[in-house]
């Protein structure tokens, strides 16, 4: 019982920031279905309970005042997330795109497919990325010595939270044709907990056998490993920061463009005034009122570029190895 309560007191906190966490509310406690234990609508039961009081609770006082409605508002967010219908109709404008403006006539057809497992790929590409070379690495060499793969303890179950993940991750991309490393955060982290005994497994044999060579090879990953993840780990909070900043300051009916398609979608999730376009061509920046630029710090041309152009810098926010910048572009 105790652990169902931390188990459904994190989740509700985590839906505070990820309407994700709503999905997996509903269905990770269904995996006791699955499972051989006798009582099984008593564990589903501990698994729901507070989250079941909690819902009565708010409907109890949202319709005894009116004024607990907005405090309630995620109930809103999570049936927009879940909302099919929407995401068809997103899905079906984009592949009629690809069909008419990039496909063949005669292939016009697998518009939806290309557009479908294209983000699939994508999806599965960054998950794959995420678990980083060394650990890739890594599993390529406890795979080629066990010459098995060693289940975890709780394998079924983990796999079970990952299909979710993966589903969620795919919904999600194929909702706003977008994927970042910190979506996918929670099924890498799953996945390397599948992982985890094979590698131990291997790392333990080689150390019984002295072979210095692999030794090292595992001691290097592991420290490489480690500082991997302060080599390339860099907060993206400064795009959140700069595009709402400018779509809540920007003057209303200005043309805004940038070059990255993260700050075209950040900025418009927050109901700009401002139109934003999203094109490769900096060079055309005259044809607009305001630019959006991610830059790397120590991209030399891009900089040289700026300093010839006719724009001023007017809001700036920054990370490790970039920054967001606004800048207005200035009228002879």
């Amino acid at each position: 019982m105790k652990h169902a309560i931390l188990w459904q007191v994190a989740i509700l906190i985590a839906i505070l920031f990820r309407v994700e966490g709503a999905v997996l509310l509903a269905f990770v406690p269904l995996f006791v279905l699955f499972n051989s234990q006798a009582n099984k609508i008593r564990s589903i039961l501990s698994l729901y309970f507070i989250t079941l009081i909690s819902l009565s609770i708010g409907v109890i006082l949202s319709i005894a005042n009116d004024s607990f409605g907005p405090a309630f508002g995620k109930v809103s967010q999570i049936a927009n997330y879940l909302n099919v219908d929407l995401l068809l109709s997103d899905f079906t404008k984009r592949a009629d795109l690809i069909s008419s403006q990039i496909m063949h006539s005669a292939a016009a057809d697998y518009g939806p497919m290309v557009l479908f497992w294209g983000l699939v790929s994508i999806t599965i590409y960054s998950l794959i990325k995420g678990i980083s070379t060394p650990y890739l690495l890594l599993s390529l060499l406890a795979f080629k010595y066990n010459h098995k793969f060693i289940k975890p303890h709780y394998f079924a179950f983990l796999s079970y939270v990952v299909l979710i993940n993966v589903i969620l991750l795919i919904i999600v991309t194929l909702k706003i044709n977008l994927v970042t490393a910190r979506y996918g955060v929670l099924t890498v982290t799953i996945l390397l907990l599948i992982l985890l005994p094979t590698f131990c497994q291997f790392i333990e044999d080689i150390w019984h056998r002295r072979n210095k060579t692999q030794l090292a090879i595992v001691a290097f990953l592991l420290i490489f490993s480690i500082g991997d993840i302060f080599i390339s780990s860099n907060s993206k909070e400064h795009i959140k920061d700069v595009t709402k900043w400018a779509a809540y300051e920007l003057p209303e009916n200005v043309q805004v463009m940038t070059t990255d398609t993260t700050v075209k979608y950040y900025f418009n999730i927050n109901n700009p005034k401002a139109t934003i376009t999203f094109t490769r061509d900096i060079n055309l920046y005259t044809n607009y009122d305001y630019i959006i630029l991610l830059q790397k710090k120590k991209n030399t041309s891009l900089n040289t570029l700026l300093n010839n152009m006719s724009v001023q810098p007017i809001y700036e926010g920054s990370g490790r190895r970039d920054k967001s910048v606004v800048y207005q572009v200035l009228r002879p």
